[in-house]
């Protein structure tokens, strides 16, 4: 069962009401940093996303109609995306944090930035909201953290 402060702050940032601009979470060896955000705020984050990814690409910078008619074309390839990761039709699902600037690290590679995540209240270990060190055996200390 996730933590009820948990779900208070996904119930709050689903509502639109005041949240921590950056909430850390772990989840398996992944740190994920983010700002929540309502289900709304992250279909926008994520049709943008996938519409500037389409607009970059060589046949958009080649279509020769108007502004409007590229985004019109471009909608038409991204809706059914969206469309297909929509809400369904039942009962309240699991609850989920929706985070949008992210920050994904694990304990070995490079750092992901997804424009948005979701992730089940469910899989998450721990979370906090306050910044963080990350100090190296050897004596060393960096900083680690993102601010908005």
């Amino acid at each position: 069962m996730p933590d009820e402060r948990l779900l208070a702050l996904i119930d709050a940032a689903e509502n639109e009401r005041p949240c921590p601009n950056v909430l850390n979470v772990l989840t398996g060896s992944w740190l994920i940093q983010g700002q929540p955000v309502s289900s709304r705020q992250f279909e926008e984050a994520t049709q943008q996303s996938l519409h500037e990814s389409i607009a970059a690409t060589p046949d958009a910078r080649r279509f020769r109609g108007s502004h409007d008619e590229l985004r019109q074309a471009i909608s038409g390839i991204t809706q059914p995306m969206l469309d297909s990761v929509a809400p369904g039709g039942g009962g309240p699902g699991e609850p989920a944090l929706n985070l949008i600037k992210v920050m994904i690290a694990s304990a070995t590679g490079p750092s992901l930035h997804p424009p948005a995540i979701r992730i089940s209240a469910a899989s998450i270990a721990a979370w906090w909201i306050v910044d963080f060190k990350v100090k190296n055996k050897g004596g060393g200390s960096a900083g680690f953290g993102i601010s908005f």
